[in-house]
């Protein structure tokens, strides 16, 4: 299949992303090798994230996920990401 939109990180921006994408009719696929909510799913405690007082991080994933679960584009979790841009030479 061919998408118009590849998110890669399904992190809250990665999520946010892709939710909106999916919300204006763009073919998304979001890409995360880890667990969805990216670094977030494995903090301990979230604080000052905006409109939520204080939380754990997987409990806030989890929220995150259920809220764009309507219009959640396709979720893959490939074993690697390679990256399509080379490495830039160390000065």
């Amino acid at each position: 299949m061919d998408y118009e939109l590849v998110i890669i990180g399904a992190g809250p921006a990665g999520c946010g992303a892709a939710l909106y994408g999916a919300r204006e009719g763009l073919t998304t696929l979001l890409l995360e090798p880890a667990a969805p909510g990216g670094q977030m799913s494995v903090t301990a405690w979230v604080e000052n994230y905006p409109g939520v007082p204080g939380t754990s991080g997987p409990q806030l994933a989890e929220a995150m996920l259920a809220g764009a679960k309507p219009q959640a584009p396709p979720f893959s979790r490939p074993r690697s990401l390679v990256s399509a841009c080379p490495e830039r030479p160390k000065p």
